[in-house]
């Protein structure tokens, strides 16, 4: 991870993080089967719409971002970061060693069709290798 920086989050961008999952809370969103069940229905709502007539994407993608990303802090024992490398800053959930995952731009992709794969195979899939790589540090 060359020339990555991980800083702390500040006040302002919990506080942001918060916001965003309440709105999820608000949308039905209350485990991960549900957010992968809200994000398919918000996604169908908004390409369904004539292009002219779609809304910014982004709030919804980075309120998805931020319950996928709390998903991993919560079941595995990850943690939130701004997270800062070549191509700009972006918050991430990180952990050791050297575990860097960048949710919004996973629910991005998806949100896009850029990536063909579920939001529920990326879920398993990185939940799968992060117990993998969990399980294989020394002094577990």
């Amino acid at each position: 991870m060359d020339d990555v920086t991980i800083e702390d989050l500040t006040e302002a961008e919990h506080q942001w993080l918060q916001a965003l999952q309440g709105g999820l809370v608000q949308m039905g969103v209350k485990d991960a089967a549900t957010l992968c069940a809200v994000f398919l229905e918000a996604r169908e709502a908004w390409w369904d719409l004539p292009a002219a007539e779609r809304p910014d994407p982004n709030p919804t993608i980075n309120a998805f971002g931020a319950g996928i990303g709390q998903l991993f802090v919560d079941d595995l024992g990850l943690r939130w970061a701004l997270v800062t490398d070549q191509h700009g800053s972006e918050l991430g959930v990180v952990g050791d060693p050297s575990l860097v995952l960048y949710p919004t731009n996973a629910v991005a992709k998806r949100w896009s069709g850029e990536n063909q794969s579920t939001l529920e195979d990326y879920l398993v899939q990185v939940s799968e290798t992060v117990r993998d790589l969990q399980a294989r540090r020394p002094g577990q």
